[in-house]
Parts: C-alpha cells; sequence; structure tokens
C-alpha cells in the first residue's frame, strides 16, 4: 500500500473536513445547475409544441392586399373601384367565417382566382371624411364557410370601404367552436382587420 506524502496527510487528517465539505458544496451547485438547465431546455420545448402557427414570422390569421383596380358592384351604392384581399390561415386548424355565394357571372381581374363572399365589418380607425361607417356587404343568405388549415382565399370590397381612417374587420371562429352549422352561444370572438393604411400607396 503507498503512503500518503507527509504534507498531503497532513492536508487530509486536518482539513479534511473542510475538503469534503467543499466537495459536496460545488455536487449540490453543479447538481442545481444541470436540474435548471434540463427544466429550461423542457421550458423551451413545450413553448415550440403549443406554437400553432405554420409560418412562424406570420400572425395565426391575417389579411394581405392582392389588387386594386375596376370592379363590378354587388349593390347599387357601390362604387365600380374595388379593392381585393387575401384572408389567411396561417393555424394549424380549420378556420370558419360568415360567407356567401358569389355568382358565376361576377367578374374577377385577370390573374385573380375566384373570389369567395365574405361577411365583413367596417370601422372608423381614423380621421374619416363622413364621420360614420359605412354599411357593409349586406347579403340576406349567408352560411358557415371554412378555410383549412395553411389555406386562403381571396375576397372583393368597394374602394370607398378602404377610405382613409377607415378599416374592414372579418369574425372568425375555430372548429370547435361551431356545431351543426353554427357558432354555438357564449364562444369567444375572434377578428381580423386591415385597415386603410394597409394599402399601397401609389
Amino acid at each position: 500500500m503507498v503512503s500518503l506524502p507527509k504534507t498531503l496527510g497532513k492536508l487530509f487528517n486536518n482539513g479534511g473536513i473542510v475538503i469534503k465539505e467543499t466537495i459536496s458544496l460545488l455536487i449540490i451547485v453543479l447538481t442545481l445547475h444541470l436540474q435548471m438547465s434540463s427544466a429550461e431546455s423542457e421550458k423551451n420545448e413545450q413553448v415550440q409544441d403549443t406554437d400553432v402557427r405554420l409560418q412562424k414570422n406570420k400572425p395565426t390569421v391575417y389579411i394581405t392586399f392582392e389588387y386594386a383596380g375596376k370592379r363590378q358592384p354587388l349593390h347599387t351604392d357601390e362604387s365600380n373601384k374595388g379593392v381585393w384581399l387575401r384572408l389567411h390561415n396561417n393555424t394549424i386548424w380549420p378556420i370558419r367565417f360568415q360567407g356567401f355565394s358569389v355568382d358565376d357571372s361576377f367578374s374577377t381581374p385577370a390573374g385573380i382566382e375566384k373570389e369567395a363572399g365574405v361577411l365583413y365589418g367596417i370601422e372608423v380607425v381614423g380621421d374619416y371624411k363622413d364621420g360614420k361607417a359605412p354599411i357593409a356587404n349586406r347579403s340576406h343568405t349567408h352560411s358557415i364557410k371554412s378555410i383549412p388549415s395553411g389555406s386562403s382565399i381571396v375576397f372583393s370590397l368597394p374602394r370607398e370601404h378602404l377610405a382613409t381612417g377607415l378599416a374592414i374587420y372579418v369574425n372568425y371562429n375555430f372548429e370547435w367552436e361551431v356545431e351543426r352549422g353554427r357558432i354555438r352561444s357564449g364562444e369567444p370572438k375572434h377578428r381580423v382587420s386591415f385597415y386603410s393604411y394597409d394599402l399601397p400607396r401609389k
């Protein structure tokens, strides 16, 4: 058996308790650090797992500008100037909205896919010249329409509905909030907006 040098032997004999306590403390600190790192990693994984967006740099549901030009009015009080917008579903679930059928005779600009009828609201969000918001589309026959996960639809509206100081909004719900073709009573209201200042400048 190999004997320890006298100096080292004295260190273990006289200061052994201090060394043992120091080592124990280091082990405790290291253990706590590993536990905290593991917990933080699990937390990050949970955050990633709960992100319902397909494209992480985009909102869950949003509207983008598609086109502006001459448009066939749906109602007699609408101008022939129109704006085409695209409603995107960037979630992992289908979304539902109130819509209506657009007649096949309704003309759509070249290069624009067949549009959907979307019920939307209008609100004043700035200095609007007429003060009160105009009346939005007035379809008497509407039903629940669906946008699948990762899909989008195009819809149009008269240009005056996005005059300076106005915004349009579309209410929507997730599929579990709809039952037998109707939105269940008491379910929360989700909505997505598009503002006049979101239109491209000429």
